[in-house]
């Protein structure tokens, strides 16, 4: 996400420690990172909400599940579905 945002992982970090909200981050990528347009927004939405899903990630997303004691939840198919869950929303 950072790469596609053109902004620096370690700022966002730094962002998010400094307790901003996701909407504020957002806001701080967008005006420090590149802008986007709807049809970004769009494509981006249809990637990342599949990202982990029998792709380049699986194996990723597959250890993160087995190191919180979750490799049994189907559930969670996806890096958003880990992130979910990870932030207690699932």
């Amino acid at each position: 996400m950072c790469e596609f945002l053109r902004v620096n992982y370690d700022d966002v970090v730094q962002q998010v420690k400094d307790d901003k909200t996701d909407a504020e981050v957002l806001t701080w990528c967008l005006e420090n990172g590149r802008g986007l347009s709807e049809l970004d927004i769009k494509m981006a939405n249809a990637f990342f909400s599949k990202r982990g899903l029998k792709d380049d990630i699986a194996e990723r997303l597959a250890e993160r599940k087995k190191e919180n004691g979750i490799a049994d939840r189907d559930d969670i198919a996806t890096m958003f579905d880990f992130m979910e869950y990870d932030e207690d929303r699932a």
